[in-house]
């Protein structure tokens, strides 16, 4: 490693902070991930389509609404954007 002496364990402890949230994250992805596949098999016994562009407008602008800086709106927008394009795909189910 290399930089100034000592600095090894603030960025070990920062790079296990790291490590927390995003263990954090990926459960949270994977209980809405969960609950997307709940709605899409709801969506299907109803008859509804599935995808709801607008419905995916609202939450596209709720996210950008909530970041707080340093994560603009336009970022959580983009990260959300990829968030929904997972939903639609298991939503859809298999291939």
């Amino acid at each position: 490693m290399t930089g100034a002496p000592g600095h090894e364990d603030e960025v070990a402890a920062l790079r296990a902070r790291f490590d927390e949230v995003d263990a954090r994250l990926v459960a949270l992805l994977v209980e809405r991930a969960r609950l997307a596949i709940e709605i899409g098999a709801v969506k299907r016994a109803a008859g509804r389509t599935l995808v709801d562009p607008a419905r995916e407008a609202v939450v596209l602008e709720r996210v950008a609404a909530l970041a707080r800086s340093p994560l603009t709106p336009d970022a959580a927008r983009r990260i959300y954007q990829a968030v929904l394009a997972e939903s639609r795909r298991l939503v859809a189910g298999p291939a």
